[in-house]
């Protein structure tokens, strides 16, 4: 509820603070293990709380007059328990707000942290991931996730960092529907690609061998 409180007082002219389910939803987290944790927090440019609590309603996915709205993630550094103005990233123009989770890229290290705001839509699901060491923003990249496309996070090679793997199917030519997997590595600095598989054409060649 303090943190509540002040974040509140801080919020930049022209934004309000997104509410969920009644709430505010924000993470707490010592990000640069100085004692006194770290808020992030998801606002939006609505005109009116009422109009803020609206945009975490599934059912705005049903109607069909509706606009997607700009949201921006807030980043307040806390100063030995008092929170400080926040750091405004815009997170771009959504439907519905549906999570904002955290996690962490290394195992057993404080930092980097993984921070992953994801919108609904209609067809989907669409996702900020945005990466933060020591209060500041890394890397960033928006996923989709529909019929065709899919990605996740995990240590795919066991080496206590995250990896992010990105699965799409399209049409490609003399094949039919090709799945085209990719496996990206952290660098310390940007997810990159590390290496890139075709499913179905690869087993097609295993079949006739």
């Amino acid at each position: 509820p303090e943190a509540v409180r002040q974040i509140i007082a801080l919020h930049p002219a022209g934004l309000r603070p997104l509410y969920a389910s009644g709430r505010i939803p924000l993470l707490l987290y010592d990000l640069d293990q100085d004692g006194s944790p770290e808020c992030f927090s998801v606002a939006t440019s609505a005109q009116s709380l009422e109009e803020a609590g609206r945009l975490s309603d599934p059912e705005r996915l049903l109607q069909e007059r509706v606009s997607r709205v700009p949201f921006f993630l807030l980043a307040f550094p806390n100063r030995a328990g008092r929170m400080d103005k926040p750091q405004v990233i815009s997170l771009g123009e959504h439907l519905v707000f549906r999570s904002l989770r955290r996690l962490s890229l290394v195992r057993g290290q404080a930092a980097p942290i993984v921070l992953i705001v994801a919108f609904s839509v209609r067809e989907g699901e669409e996702t900020e991931l945005l990466v933060f060491d020591a209060q500041q923003l890394r890397h960033r990249r928006t996923l989709v996730e529909n019929i065709s496309t899919h990605s996740r996070l995990e240590d795919i090679d066991g080496d206590g960092t995250l990896d992010l793997l990105l699965r799409e199917r399209a049409m490609e030519e003399g094949t039919g529907f090709e799945t085209f997997l990719s496996w990206q590595r952290w660098n310390g600095r940007a997810f990159v690609e590390h290496m890139t598989t075709n499913v179905v054409r690869n087993l097609n060649a295993f079949l006739q061998t």
